[in-house]
This record gives C-alpha cells, sequence and structure tokens, in this order.
C-alpha cells in the first residue's frame, strides 16, 4: 500500500467522524435557542464530544499537511 492512499483513507474517515460529531453537538446551540450558554460548563457526554471533535479536527490537519508533502 501507498502512503498517499493510507492518507486519503485517514482524511476521509476522520472527515466523517468530524461531521457527525459537530452535528451531534448542534441539537441545542444556534440562533433559535432558547437557552442562553454564556457561562456553561461542558460535562459528561458534552465534554467528551467537543474532546473528541478536537481531536479528530487535529488529525485530519496532521494527515492533511503529511499528504501534502508526499506528493
Amino acid at each position: 500500500m501507498q502512503i498517499s492512499f493510507i492518507l486519503n483513507a485517514i482524511q476521509m474517515i476522520t472527515s466523517i467522524g468530524i461531521i457527525a460529531l459537530v452535528l451531534i453537538q448542534q441539537h441545542e446551540s444556534g440562533i433559535y435557542s432558547k437557552t442562553s450558554n454564556i457561562n456553561r460548563t461542558r460535562r459528561g457526554t458534552e465534554k467528551v464530544v467537543y474532546n473528541l471533535t478536537i481531536v479528530f479536527g487535529t488529525i485530519f490537519v496532521i494527515a492533511s499537511i503529511a499528504n501534502f508533502l508526499t506528493q
């Protein structure tokens, strides 16, 4: 297998993961939200989903840079 194939697969998997995680986070936020999220801390599942989004985003950026450098 070529390294570019592996990096492309990592990019596809992480991009799908980022989309899913962001959609999960959006259920209580937005312009029509009735709750105020100004001074609120993330707890439990919400914190895990938030941290996973950051991890997936970091992996995606690293894989993108590596894919660019290998071409």
